[in-house]
């Protein structure tokens, strides 16, 4: 099939004016694209920055608990280890007094009767 020369011209202007259309559908694409990427940089910074920010403090504020749950880890270990020795040594001065009590009971089976009345003492004229 031929195309005249007056059709040759129509398919030069509709391949011209289609070529013109997309050019004008790029430009808006691109003028779209540029404005959602101004909302988005505005969200950004409108509401996700506060975020970040506060996110920030969050961190901090762990980090200061952290360290404080370490020094009280640390000063819980020192009250344990004085808890222990303290256990360790009640239970030393109880084992001292039962051997004292059992040394007074003995000593006292030993003392005649006479002078745990209160009665005369020896060598006492």
């Amino acid at each position: 099939m031929r195309f005249s020369r007056g059709g040759n011209l129509v398919i030069y202007l509709l391949a011209g004016l289609a070529f013109f259309v997309a050019m004008a559908a790029l430009f808006l694409a691109s003028d779209a694209s540029r404005k959602a990427e101004n909302q988005i940089q505005n969200f950004l910074t409108t509401y996700l920055a506060p975020v970040k920010e506060s996110n920030s403090k969050n961190v901090a504020t762990v980090k200061d608990v952290l360290a404080m749950v370490k020094t009280l880890e640390g000063e819980l270990g020192a009250i344990r280890e004085t808890q222990t020795e303290t256990l360790e040594r009640l239970t030393r001065q109880d084992e001292e007094i039962r051997e004292t009590r059992a040394a007074l009971a003995k000593l006292d089976s030993i003392i005649p009767a006479q002078l745990k009345r209160g009665g005369a003492r020896p060598g006492a004229t």
